[in-house]
């Protein structure tokens, strides 16, 4: 679940639930692509019920965002609202989701800005968003047993059954610990090895990539810090024939969800021969 800050704006983890902190009018964009341009579109929904009037058009060739045809998703209580979108066709793609009390938070449309930071991640259960599921969020439940509660009803997850009961409970239980958000890892255990020598002149690179990374962004060459050299999905690097006796400098910045994580730079020395 994500936080939708009543004094700002905030990005949703999608798709997902929102605590809303204050009740008030709230509003959305939506950062989306559409390679069929304006003939891909989606709509968007609170708690399950579609809003037929708010619909944001795919006009767009690269990311920008979008506030929709109406851009108002109504009043909301101070309390967690599931808020959703449908691709009404499946050229809609959807990258970010902001959601705030006011206009003038949201960027503009045909903004092509990446947006504020994304809202913590929490698991299912962590009441006081603590990133623990533990004894207090327990407390709680328990202090509403057998009521239908809706803050500490979550289960089924899906859709709740309008009691607190075991089915909650089992939830709590499976959750309880640290939040699941991971942050995204840096390139690693670089070869060759940062700062060797003696390295042949027709070495290829490599390296260990964060799990969650789509693409690596490789610089590579003779000055510090090296040049931007290209982006590509594997994690292996086939330079050209290196000179001999020659330092190289080399870094992987790791491209997800997340955006780019830029890698240190690691360095070798070539040998003083080529192949023979």
């Amino acid at each position: 679940m994500s936080p939708a800050h009543s004094t700002g704006a905030a990005l949703v983890n999608w798709p997902g639930d929102v605590d809303i902190s204050t009740a008030g009018t709230y509003y959305m964009a939506v950062r989306r692509l559409s390679p069929d341009n304006g003939d891909d579109s989606a709509k968007a929904g609170v708690n399950g019920s579609e809003k037929d009037d708010n619909t944001f058009n795919g006009e767009a060739t690269s990311w920008q965002w979008s506030r929709g045809t109406d851009f108002d998703l109504g009043s909301l209580s101070a309390n967690t609202q599931t808020i959703q979108i449908r691709r009404r066709e499946d050229g809609f793609c959807v990258d970010r989701v902001m959601i705030a009390d006011s206009w003038s938070k949201l960027p503009a449309n045909g903004s092509t800005e990446v947006g504020p930071d994304e809202s913590p991640k929490y698991k299912l259960g962590d009441f006081d968003k603590d990133g623990d599921v533990d004894v207090v969020d327990l407390a709680r439940q328990m202090q509403f047993w057998l009521t239908d509660e809706s803050s500490v009803d979550i289960a089924p997850a899906d859709a709740p059954d309008g009691i607190v009961n075991l089915l909650d409970f089992a939830i709590i239980a499976k959750n309880c610990g640290t939040a699941t958000t991971i942050p995204p890892l840096l390139a690693s255990n670089p070869s060759p090895a940062d700062s060797a020598i003696g390295i042949s002149t027709t070495a290829d690179l490599s390296w260990t990539a964060d799990p969650d990374a789509t693409l690596h962004d490789v610089y590579f060459g003779t000055s510090n810090p090296p040049p931007f050299i290209r982006n590509q999905p594997d994690i292996t690097y086939e330079p050209d024939k290196l000179d001999v006796t020659t330092w190289y400098y080399w870094r992987i910045d790791e491209v997800g969800a997340y955006g780019t994580i830029t890698g240190a730079v690691w360095s070798f020395k070539t040998t003083g021969a080529g192949p023979g």
